[in-house]
């Protein structure tokens, strides 16, 4: 970090027991109260099979000194984005796993993340997390990243893909804008060791946005070459 010129004065590391890597999942939401400025956090209600993980949240909240609001019903952050003002997005598969209603949601998310409006999405079928940030990155209020499936790899996921497309792009937000939908390939199921095909569907488009640098996941897989140049190439016109 240094040696890429960061600001190490405004770095903290802290160690605290954990049991995987998925700190996007159990990690916590920023909450700020726009009247006075102050933060908190939403603490997603995390699988129950992994405790050490799901206190994380709460953990480094009082490590800050700041307030935790505990989300009522269980869910994951990988599965939700939001554009910091009213607009929230999450998929169908967040309601299969909370068996929630849309409705219950909506109202959950409006209470604890101040979701106004809350726009489900189809997730990919053959993903066993069912998470938005597979195939979707809202980068601006009105500007949105969704994944492309080209011909032949994947007719359900592609139709589904094409959908959700649709579904932004009629999406009216406040002053009048429409959202700007920009689309991203995906290149389908990943290679094992010896280049051949896996249950598990790969993206370009799992990013992380952090003071103007794109961190999104790439792969080494020789006949995707073409694709990951690709996806390079849609990353920087949108």
């Amino acid at each position: 970090m240094a040696d890429a010129g960061a600001d190490m004065s405004k770095v903290k590391f802290i160690q605290m027991p954990n049991e995987t890597v998925w700190f996007i999942d159990y990690g916590p939401l920023p909450l700020v109260n726009v009247t006075d400025n102050t933060q908190s956090f939403l603490d997603w209600n995390y699988y129950h099979k992994r405790p050490v993980d799901d206190a994380i949240s709460t953990k480094l909240a009082q490590l800050m000194g700041g307030n935790t609001y505990r989300m009522q019903f269980g869910y994951e952050g990988g599965n939700f984005q939001g554009d910091g003002k009213e607009n929230c997005y999450t998929t169908q598969r967040a309601l299969y796993w909370s068996g929630w209603s849309a409705e219950k949601m909506a109202q959950g998310l409006k209470d604890y993340a101040n979701c106004q409006n809350l726009h489900v999405v189809k997730d990919i079928t053959n993903d066993g997390t069912g998470h938005i940030d597979m195939f979707f990155k809202l980068f601006k209020e009105d500007q949105v990243i969704i994944g492309e499936y080209p011909d032949g790899i994947d007719a359900t996921n592609k139709q589904n893909m094409d959908d959700n497309a649709e579904q932004m792009e009629a999406i009216a937000l406040a002053g009048g804008k429409n959202m700007k939908v920009h689309r991203i390939v995906m290149p389908g199921l990943g290679l094992d060791g010896n280049g051949k095909v896996t249950n598990t569907p790969f993206t370009f488009i799992n990013s992380t946005l952090i003071n103007g640098n794109n961190l999104y996941p790439d792969f080494s897989f020789e006949s995707w070459a073409d694709k990951r140049a690709l996806a390079k190439q849609q990353w920087q016109d949108a």
